[in-house]
């Protein structure tokens, strides 16, 4: 893996300019930066623990798709007490993804494309319990990302991700059924 391109990307990523930058970004000095560049070693436990705490998919760091080797060497990096790999496939295709995730059952997440970017959802929330993006299971046997937002009364406000769409209001109730989960990380697809 090339070290130079990585932390191109990171700085991409991040919107930052300078290796110092980077540096604070991962927890480390400039001068161990320096030396892992020399060496061309990745600090691959660094990033990830990054993309974890910044919700951040790790091909947005590495490319496109990761590799089996990043795959393994992560593995053993990472301390798995506190976070974990995990390859998120989108639905209804053969498109693969790599999350850090903190702890949480591996069949509760499933991903999903919509409008240019990437749903990381946690399938076993089925219920609105609190504000935030859904995907919804409509009548149409489709997905779609609505923002759920709770009102004084025992109404739900539905926004489209659409800013020239008016919001609907609908109750809890109507809600039942349709809600698939709830996103825990959005990132886009460039």
């Amino acid at each position: 893996m090339n070290f130079k391109k990585i932390i191109e990307n990171i700085k991409e990523v991040a919107g930052v300019k300078t290796d110092q930058a980077v540096a604070n970004l991962l927890g480390c000095s400039l001068s161990a930066l320096s030396h892992r560049a020399k060496r061309n070693t990745v600090p691959h436990d660094e990033i990830i623990k990054y993309c974890l705490e910044k919700n951040i998919s790790l091909d947005l760091i590495y490319g496109e798709v990761v590799s089996k080797e990043l795959e393994a060497i992560s593995l053993k990096a990472i301390d798995k007490s506190k976070y974990y790999l995990k390859k998120i496939k989108e639905v209804n295709s053969k498109k693969e993804f790599y999350f850090p995730v903190k702890t949480l059952d591996d069949s509760t997440l499933e991903g999903f494309a919509f409008d240019n970017n990437f749903y990381v959802v946690n399938t076993s929330i089925k219920t609105f319990n609190y504000d935030g993006l859904y995907i919804i299971h409509n009548d149409d046997n489709e997905y779609i990302v609505k923002n759920l937002q709770s009102t004084l009364s025992d109404e739900v406000l539905v926004f489209s991700t659409k800013s020239d769409i008016a919001p609907v209001s609908v109750s809890k109730k109507a809600l039942v059924g349709l809600i698939f989960g709830k996103v825990l990380y959005t990132f886009p697809l460039v």
